[in-house]
């Protein structure tokens, strides 16, 4: 592949999945341009977000929508991939926040990228996708090349073919200036955010020693223990009273508990946009009509030619060269069984439809795949002891033990050894080259090993090899949703809006059409209501009763919904907050009911020498035990409970406790045995604490930037563009 090739070939956004912040993509012709003309607005000045007070345009988010939509266009190997509009602008949206919000507090803190980091990486240690654009065809990275263009991209004139168009040289080289540009502002986001990241980390992961080592007491301790419980709700709920007096002073004593974000709530009534039974019907006949044709074909080239007719007719598509391990596992029954020619259909495939499929060639294929399964055994330290281990399951499998079942039960590879080792078919370069090596050298049936990796040793039976390319074309008919099915649902949904605006009630508009309206969750005004932010937009713009304009949502197709309910922001009410309060309470004085029995039964055994001796009183049997119990873990039928934790691990070996108080009830407790974690061995603490921080500094960041995406005014103008975001 020739150098400008590959640099077209290759993106920085092709690494989306490894950058913290994410960019996405919007398409213009969803906009609503119309509605923002007439607004007065132009386009070079509109504003689509505001962002602490920091406009983002229009036109910028535009730009970089169309970049990305070319660069995917380019890049995909289906030129009739559909691109999922809706998805993209939401990613857009989101990573534009994201950036603006990083930059924002990077220059509160004082953190900058400079030019020269940004040229450091570029010339010193430029990233892999960059490396892989100036690879030689031994794998070497060309770095002189490299270096000469991307220090002067004129120079990419001498490394272009000598059959290249003159008129095309200076195209390629504004392209390629873009293309750096491009590279160079998607490395200075990364470093910004590893940047913050690193700065967070040093603050926010400081863990006191005391802290550590109590962490460590409660993970690494056990105690075992005899018990009686006593079961909150052993108590009958309906014996329990709670006085509105007492409810009231609840909810004085917890009002800072009860802040909420200004909610709504609609009723939706939806009409699916799914084909008619005059649009099945159309598609029947299609069917019918094709099959038909091909009856009239005699022989092979006839019905070939009748074929190739229907194939253009209902843009059918014909497949390139494809390993017949990488069909569609739903077709791949008929074509595999199919001779080169053959023509078969109507072949109903579900809700893809009805196929007629005609094989047009079956050949040897360059490019082999190898069906393996393997048996893990991980090295963990000790590798000859691994190894060892590695071979005398070798061993076992070569006189015939059967080779599922020892992978089952000893491969240390979990996820294959629930399927008896099997890792189905791979082609070369999806595996390890160890592993890719051996399975591609044996034979058909042959167990080799043991082959050492990174992951330890593998024993590895070939259970099939394939070469085999098919070429095939198909017709797909299904029903489609007709326009005159679609317009029909719109005048319906338009209907019910229209009349409920002259006053006849949505429910009665909804059950004269025969449907069933359903209503939503409260929503904050950053959630989708039904998967849509446009319609939450609508539902805090308008006022409780009103219905909505009918808008057609993915999933759901056209719904119209009406405005039921409205909470203001502030401290809940006392009326809404009265069962939860209740509850809360109610439980409170269920727990007290409790403390009474447990104390009362407490009273007569507490003489005795040890808790299996109370045995029968007051027609309880033996008291329950708990083995081997962790802090953090559920007491057996009972479930967690830290106040019977706390308890446990304090109270003296061979006492009977008093009462003990949990959220679930009550416990007398005799603990006879525990075994505290030895905090003494400085190594062990050390690794501990290290875990510690590095769990910490995994979830920093994202909690960190969580908080400040929550706090940030963010002004959203998106409904003035379009409706379906």
């Amino acid at each position: 592949m020739g150098t400008m090739e590959r640099i077209r070939k290759t993106s920085p956004y092709a690494l989306a999945l490894f950058a913290i912040i994410f960019i996405g993509f919007m398409v213009i012709s969803d906009a609503d341009i119309s509605n923002l003309m007439t607004r007065g607005k132009k386009m070079q000045t509109a504003i689509i977000a505001t962002i602490n007070g920091e406009d983002i345009l229009y036109t910028e988010y535009n730009a970089l929508v169309q970049e990305r939509i070319e660069q995917m266009r380019a890049n995909s190997q289906d030129a009739n991939q559909q691109i999922d509009e809706r998805q993209i602008r939401n990613d857009v949206w989101n990573e534009m926040i994201d950036k603006k919000l990083l930059k924002q507090e990077a220059e509160k803190a004082g953190v900058f990228v400079s030019n020269a980091e940004i040229l450091d990486v570029m010339f010193e240690n430029p990233p892999d996708f960059l490396k892989r654009t100036f690879m030689d065809s031994a794998g070497n990275f060309n770095k002189a090349v490299y270096l000469d263009i991307v220090s002067n991209p004129n120079n990419l004139r001498n490394y272009l073919s000598s059959s290249y168009p003159p008129e095309k040289i200076q195209e390629q080289i504004d392209n390629f200036r873009k293309d750096l540009v491009r590279i160079e502002n998607y490395l200075r986001e990364q470093k910004l955010s590893e940047s913050m990241s690193y700065l967070l980390n040093t603050t926010e992961t400081i863990l006191s020693q005391n802290f550590v080592i109590e962490r460590y007491k409660a993970e690494k301790s056990t105690v075992s223990a005899d018990y009686f419980y006593f079961d909150v709700n052993s108590i009958n709920e309906a014996d329990i009273k709670v006085s509105d007096e007492e409810l009231r002073n609840y909810y004085e004593e917890n009002k800072k508990f009860y802040e909420q974000k200004p909610m709504r709530r609609v009723k939706y009534v939806r009409f699916p946009l799914q084909p008619s039974k005059d649009d099945t019907l159309r598609a029947i006949k299609k069917i019918t009509k094709i099959e038909d044709d091909l009856k009239l074909g005699t022989t092979i080239q006839q019905k070939d030619s009748i074929f190739d007719v229907k194939l253009s007719e209902f843009n059918g598509n014909t497949s390139d060269y494809i390993m017949v391990s990488d069909l569609d596992p739903v077709k791949a029954p008929f074509l595999d069984s199919m001779k080169v020619s053959d023509i078969i259909g109507p072949v109903s495939l579900g809700l893809d439809g009805v196929f007629f499929f005609r094989l047009d060639d079956r050949r040897k294929g360059a490019n082999e795949i190898v069906k393996a399964s393997h048996i893990l055994i991980k090295i963990n330290g000790n590798k000859d002891s691994a190894k060892a281990e590695a071979t005398k399951i070798l061993n076992r499998a070569k006189k015939g033990e059967d080779f599922a079942k020892l992978a089952t039960e000893l491969s240390e590879d979990k996820g294959s050894a629930e399927k008896g080792g099997d890792l189905g078919f791979f082609g070369k370069g999806r595996m390890i080259k160890e592993f890719e090596d051996a399975a591609f050298s044996a034979s058909v049936g042959e167990i080799v090993g043991p082959v050492e990796t990174q992951f330890g040793y593998h024993i590895i039976k070939v259970t099939d090899k394939k070469s085999e390319e098919v070429k095939f074309s198909e017709i797909n008919v299904k029903p489609t949703i007709s326009n005159a099915t679609t317009n029909r649902l719109f005048r319906d949904a338009f209907s019910i809006q229209k009349q409920a605006e002259g006053g006849v009630a949505f429910d009665t508009l909804v059950k004269r059409l025969g449907l069933v309206a359903s209503m939503t969750n409260f929503v904050t005004r950053k959630e989708p209501i039904l998967g849509s932010n446009y319609l939450t937009y609508l539902a805090f713009e308008n006022t409780v009763g009103t219905v909505l304009e009918p808008i057609e949502l993915d999933q759901y197709g056209i719904v119209v919904a009406q405005v039921t309910d409205a909470k203001q922001g502030g401290v809940k009410d006392f009326e809404e907050m009265r069962p939860l309060m209740t509850s809360e309470l109610k439980h409170r004085k269920k727990l007290d009911a409790v403390e009474k029995i447990a104390n009362d039964f407490y009273s007569k055994i507490k003489h005795l020498q040890h808790i299996r001796q109370a045995s029968n009183v007051d027609g309880r049997n033996f008291p329950r035990i708990v083995e081997n119990y962790k802090m953090d873990e559920n007491i057996p039928g009972i479930g967690i409970d830290y106040g019977f934790a706390a308890e446990v691990f304090r109270l003296p070996i061979g006492k009977i406790s008093k009462p003990v108080r949990g959220s679930r009830g009550y416990y007398i407790i005799e603990p006879f045995n525990r075994v505290m974690a030895n905090t003494n061995n400085k190594g062990e603490i050390y690794s501990y604490k290290t875990q510690m921080q590095r769990d910490l500094r995994r979830n920093a960041f994202y909690a960190w930037f969580g908080k400040i995406k929550d706090e940030a005014i963010i002004e959203d103008f998106r409904h003035e563009f379009y409706k379906d975001y």
